[in-house]
C-alpha cells in the first residue's frame, strides 16, 4: 500500500516514502496494407485503426505533438487533478511563509507538499522534489490535438462525427485521408492540425483555490469541471492571451506571464503550456506580481509503438516475386522539448513587497533553485527572511538525480528539517531522457502501469502483455518479427520499491 508517514514537531521531520514512475506512452504504428489490426496503447486509450497508403517507416506518431509540462507547472497542476481534500486523501502538508493582507482580502505564500507519489520522471521544482512554491499561482494546459481557439476547424468536435468518419473508413476507406489529418496533421517536420476534436485540458491552482476547466465549443466559454462557482475569460493567442479568473468574493486573478515549450529545432515553434498569475485585483488595492527566466530546461518525450498484422513485403517468395505475411513492426520516436519557464521574482503590493532570489547550481536535469525569500515593509526594510537547504541530491549522477529539501530556515519561527528514506542509495530509477531510444529493447522503463517506480529494469515500456494480446490474432507474427518477449516491459507493481 503506498503512503506517506510525516512527523510534525516544533523542528520539523518530514519522513517521506517516495514513490516513482513513468509515463507510459505507447502508441500503435499504422500499416501500409490494407488488412491490419492495430492497437493503440496511450493515456487516453482510444484506437482508431486506418487504412495507409504511405510508407510505415516514416510514419509519424500522435503522440510526437503530446508535450509533458515543465516541472514547475507540473508541480502546480497536480493540485488541480488531485485537490487536497478528505475526498481525495490527500492531506494538507505545507508551511507557511507570508499572508499578504489588503484589507480584508488575504494571499497566503507557502510551500506545499502533495502526497500522491513521486514518478520517476518526476522533476523537482525549484523548492524540491514534491515540494511545491505558492507564491501566486498558474493556469496549466495539456494540449489535445490542436490548440483550442486557434483557427483550426471543430467541426468533429462532435464525437458523433468523428465515428461517423472511422466507420466510413474501416467500410470503404472514403475517410481515411480526413482521419489521417485529424490525428496526424498536414505533415512535415512541423505538421499543422486544421482539425481540433477535443477541448485541451486546463487546470488552475491560486489562493487556495485549485481544479480543472475545458473549453466549450458549444458555448464558447470555459467551464469549470466540478461546476465551481469562478467566472473565467481565456484567450489563448500566443503573444497577447491570457486568463482571467473572478470568483465569488468578485476578487479578480489575472494570468497572463506564459510558459512556453517547443520541439527542438522545428523552426522555432513553440506552445505556451502555462499562464502564471501576474495580478490581484481587489476592492481594498492591487497585487502585482513579477517574474523572471530560470534556467532553460530540456527534456524528452519518446513514443514507442508495435503494430502486428499483415504487412506487404518485396521478394517474399523465391525467385523475387510480392507477397504478404504476418509480422510486426516497431517504432521508436525521441523528441527534445525545450521550455522557457518563468519563476516568480516579486511581489509588491501597497503594504510592501516579497523578493525571491534562486541560483543556477542544480546537479540533476534542471538547474534553477530558489535559495531565499525577502519580506520588505513600504520603506524596503526587511522584516522577514526565509532560506532554502538544498544540499542532498537523491541518485549517483545527473542522469537520476533528484534534489531534495533538506531545511528551511525562517526568521521568526525558526527551523523545518527533512528526513527522507533512502536518502542515501545511490540506486535510483533513470530519467526516460537517459536512455530512449528509436529501436526496440533500447528504452529504458523502471514503472509500474500507474507510473510508480517498480524495479525492473525493462528495455521497453510496452506492456508483454499488450504484446501477446496483438499475437494472439497474428501467430505467424511470432517467427517473423523477431520480437521475443523479454523485450517488452513488466509494468506490475512491487511494494519493495514503490513504498
Amino acid at each position: 500500500m503506498r503512503q506517506y508517514i510525516f512527523h510534525f514537531s516544533a523542528k520539523v521531520s518530514v519522513l517521506a516514502i517516495l514513490l516513482f514512475s513513468c509515463t507510459l506512452k505507447v502508441d500503435a504504428q499504422l500499416l501500409s496494407s490494407v488488412d491490419t489490426s492495430t492497437v493503440v496503447f496511450s493515456d487516453t486509450v482510444k484506437s482508431i485503426g486506418l487504412f495507409s497508403s504511405t510508407d510505415d517507416e516514416t510514419e509519424k506518431s500522435p503522440l510526437e505533438k503530446i508535450l509533458p509540462l515543465s516541472p514547475q507547472a507540473a508541480a502546480l497542476a497536480r493540485y488541480g487533478e488531485y485537490p487536497v481534500s478528505h475526498a481525495t486523501g490527500v492531506p494538507d502538508i505545507s508551511i507557511p511563509i507570508y499572508d499578504i493582507k489588503i484589507g480584508n482580502f488575504t494571499l497566503p505564500i507557502s510551500i506545499s507538499y502533495h502526497a500522491s507519489g513521486i514518478k520517476v520522471d518526476d522533476v523537482a521544482s525549484t523548492v524540491g522534489l514534491g515540494w511545491t512554491l505558492n507564491a501566486g499561482g498558474a493556469v496549466t494546459r495539456q494540449i489535445c490535438g490542436a490548440p483550442d481557439m486557434t483557427d483550426a476547424s471543430f467541426e468533429y468536435a462532435d464525437y458523433n462525427k468523428l465515428v461517423e468518419l472511422r466507420n466510413k473508413a474501416h467500410k470503404d476507406d472514403t475517410g481515411t485521408s480526413m482521419l489521417r489529418t485529424i490525428l496526424y496533421g498536414t505533415g512535415g517536420s512541423s505538421p499543422y492540425f486544421p482539425y481540433d476534436t477535443q477541448s485541451d485540458r486546463y487546470t488552475y491552482n491560486f489562493a487556495g483555490k485549485s481544479g480543472i476547466f475545458r473549453y466549450s465549443y458549444r458555448n464558447g466559454e470555459f467551464i469549470p469541471v466540478n461546476y465551481s462557482r469562478i467566472r473565467i475569460y481565456g484567450d489563448t493567442d500566443i503573444d497577447d492571451g491570457l486568463f482571467r479568473i473572478t470568483d465569488t468574493d468578485g476578487i479578480v486573478y489575472e494570468f497572463s506571464e506564459q510558459e512556453r515549450c517547443g520541439v527542438k529545432n522545428d523552426e522555432n515553434n513553440t506552445d505556451v503550456s502555462a499562464w502564471y498569475i501576474t495580478g490581484v485585483k481587489t476592492p481594498y488595492g492591487d497585487i502585482i506580481i513579477k517574474y523572471i527566466d530560470s534556467s532553460l530546461y530540456t527534456s524528452y518525450s519518446c513514443s514507442e509503438s508495435v503494430v502486428t498484422g499483415i504487412f506487404d513485403h518485396d521478394d517474399y517468395f523465391n525467385g523475387g516475386l510480392y507477397g504478404r505475411c504476418e509480422d510486426s513492426r516497431f517504432l521508436g520516436v525521441r523528441t527534445e522539448v525545450v521550455y522557457k519557464i518563468p519563476v516568480v521574482s516579486e511581489i509588491s503590493w501597497r503594504g510592501g513587497s516579497i523578493k525571491f532570489n534562486y541560483m543556477n547550481d542544480r546537479k540533476d536535469v534542471w538547474k534553477t533553485r530558489l535559495t531565499n525569500i525577502s519580506v520588505c515593509d513600504t520603506d524596503g526594510k526587511q522584516i522577514k527572511f526565509v532560506n532554502f537547504s538544498n544540499r542532498h541530491f537523491w541518485g549517483c549522477d545527473s542522469t537520476d538525480m533528484r534534489m531534495m529539501l533538506d531545511s528551511i530556515f525562517i526568521s521568526d519561527s525558526g527551523f523545518y528539517t527533512f528526513d527522507y528514506y533512502n536518502i542515501s542509495t545511490c540506486r535510483m530509477p533513470k530519467y526516460k531522457n537517459a536512455q530512449c531510444g528509436q529501436f526496440l529493447g533500447q528504452t529504458l522503463c523502471e514503472a509500474d502501469y500507474w507510473g510508480y517506480w517498480n524495479g525492473k529494469k525493462n528495455k521497453s515500456s510496452i506492456p508483454k502483455e499488450a504484446y501477446e494480446m496483438c499475437l494472439a490474432k497474428y501467430q505467424g507474427a511470432r517467427g517473423n518479427a523477431g520480437y521475443p518477449l523479454s523485450l517488452f516491459a513488466d509494468r506490475t507493481p512491487d511494494e519493495n520499491y514503490d513504498r
